[in-house]
């Protein structure tokens, strides 16, 4: 089967790129012949698949015209594609809207499964730095009428909750009619798990983009009344809003308590070493890095959805006290960490349960057999 993926990245830049590149590995692996179409990859994924690495479009450095970078670009990549040399595909898995958009102009018949990562395109794109009003309006409409058109002509919606399909349901309305299959989101399973508590201060860790959803401040709030408490919190990751979180926890006085890490290639030696691990996004679909912590038998204290100011499917994969630990809203987040920080004991439990639980519904083979069965059910129905 000739599978066309396309996707922004497929590296280790976050958890929906580590996720198509993953995916990349595991259906060559089963002698698929994968081609990947994205704006960046690893080195590694050459030696599996053939791999296309597109250039970021430039429309949004021209004078005058960046604030409608993004139409401009659906005009272009729809009217003149790149010319890639490209064997005609069987079927496509597109986590890329705008590849998309451009694919479809060459290969208009293709069957594919839209793959999206975010618990809803525009919704996610909403939260973006603009430049101004009219650039933020008009990308926002133009991933809404992708998102639309995508799941309309998919033939299959692969969603890693029934929460995110329900988000999609609720953003788009009686506008699309999708089809959708639930597929819990994989990771790898580690060997190894992470080290029992040892004597010292209880080790916190954080680990994700460094973006304004990511809530990562609210973190110096809850930890500010605990200073009486042993604890070190490690933050690892990169983004824009790093230089505003170093500042910011430096003037709360937490000295060497805090440090930032940047992005990291050794993850799994601070899941491993961490005691409790912190989530306090406001905007998830199926975080990756939750599901890799407790992967490692590491426990993870985050807030439960509310619709409004929290949006995502942590209830679906937490189970409260015997997976991890779930919040109904910032001050219960606030009481259930200081309870931790009291009883570290409780920790070591919680993170062995959650570990069976994604050895059981998590893996990467299941996720890819299921995944295979759909894409050929899919390539099947044009024939």
């Amino acid at each position: 089967m000739r599978i066309h993926l396309l996707a922004q990245e497929a590296n280790q830049s976050g958890g929906a790129a580590v996720h198509t590149a993953e995916l990349c590995r595991q259906m060559a692996k089963r002698g698929q012949s994968v081609t990947l179409i994205c704006h960046a990859a690893e080195a590694t994924l050459d030696a599996l698949a053939k791999a296309h690495r597109l250039p970021r479009p430039a429309f949004g450095n021209w004078p005058a015209l960046w604030r409608f970078a993004m139409p401009l670009r659906l005009v272009a990549d729809y009217f003149a594609p790149p010319r890639l040399p490209l064997e005609h595909p069987d079927v496509a898995v597109v986590s890329d809207l705008p590849l998309w958009w451009m694919h479809r102009r060459r290969f208009p018949r293709v069957p594919f499964v839209y793959l999206p990562h975010a618990l809803v395109a525009p919704m996610e794109v909403e939260t973006y730095p603009f430049r101004s009003r009219l650039q933020k309006h008009l990308t926002v409409r133009s991933y809404a009428w992708l998102e639309r058109r995508a799941l309309n002509e998919a033939s299959t919606t692969v969603r890693f909750t029934q929460t995110a399909c329900e988000a999609m349901r609720e953003y788009h309305g009686s506008k699309i009619h999708p089809r959708f299959e639930v597929l819990p989101a994989p990771v790898p399973i580690p060997d190894t798990t992470k080290e029992r508590h040892a004597p010292g201060p209880i080790r916190l860790l954080s680990l994700g983009r460094l973006v304004e959803t990511k809530n990562v401040s609210l973190l110096f709030r809850m930890l500010a009344p605990l200073s009486n408490l042993a604890w070190a919190l490690d933050i690892v990751g990169d983004g824009e809003a790093r230089n505003r979180l170093e500042a910011e926890a430096q003037t709360s006085g937490f000295g060497e308590r805090i440090k930032f890490h940047g992005q990291r290639t050794d993850v799994d030696f601070f899941y491993r070493r961490a005691d409790l691990f912190l989530l306090p996004s406001k905007l998830e679909n199926a975080p990756l890095v939750l599901l890799e912590a407790m992967s490692h038998g590491l426990p993870a204290l985050s807030i439960r959805a509310d619709g409004k100011e929290y949006r995502n499917a942590n209830h679906e994969i937490i189970e409260l006290g015997r997976t991890g630990f779930l919040a109904r809203d910032e001050p219960d987040f606030a009481a259930i960490l200081a309870e931790l920080l009291g009883d570290p004991e409780r920790l070591n439990e919680v993170g062995t349960t959650a570990r069976q639980v994604v050895i059981k519904r998590h893996r990467w083979d299941d996720y890819t057999d299921r995944m295979l069965k759909l894409l050929t059910r899919c390539g099947a129905t044009t024939r």
